[in-house]
């Protein structure tokens, strides 16, 4: 997402986002009214990926590994006490989706993934992203730590279901 504090309009998601000279850079998406006007805006790049899928007749499947991500946490100086973890990356999962990618890989509540796909997860918003980034049927290796022992797991992400409550 692009943040933009450029007057919009409420009313006006959908609208383009322009830079100075007239692109447009952005579809306008959200506006924080309580937040001094903050926008977001989706950037067109995206925007016009998931164009050319729809209109070569494709949908858009969102990947879903089931953990809860309202239930994610990043890690604290507390957290890391608790947790008897002297590491500085990762996220602590506090809640898995039952039946989930996530169930099926081994992943539990108090685990704390740090890596995936040989990447560093430093936070929340990173595992986000790096989840959205892949397709559903996707592979994906996971390590976690619980207990101070490191896992290494393998999930199978999933299409993310319609109905799923967060």
């Amino acid at each position: 997402m692009l943040q933009t504090d450029a007057a919009i309009n409420p009313g006006n998601s959908g609208g383009p986002l322009c830079d100075l000279s007239g692109k447009v850079i952005g579809i306008n998406t959200a506006i924080i009214p309580f937040a001094q006007g903050i926008g977001f805006a989706i950037p067109i790049d995206a925007a016009m990926e998931v164009a050319d899928i729809l209109m070569k007749g494709g949908s858009i499947q969102h990947s879903y590994l089931g953990i809860i991500m309202a239930s994610i946490s990043d890690l604290d100086e507390n957290s890391r006490a608790a947790l008897k973890y002297n590491g500085r990356e990762g996220v602590v999962v506090t809640g898995v989706f039952p039946d989930s990618p996530a169930q099926n890989a081994g992943i539990a509540a108090g685990d704390i993934i740090t890596e995936i796909d040989g990447q560093k997860i430093k936070d929340s918003g990173q595992l986000r992203k790096y989840v959205m980034s892949c397709k559903a049927g996707q592979d994906i290796s996971i390590v976690v730590l619980r207990e101070g022992v490191r896992n290494n797991l393998k999930a199978s992400l999933a299409e993310r279901p319609d109905n799923l409550e967060m």
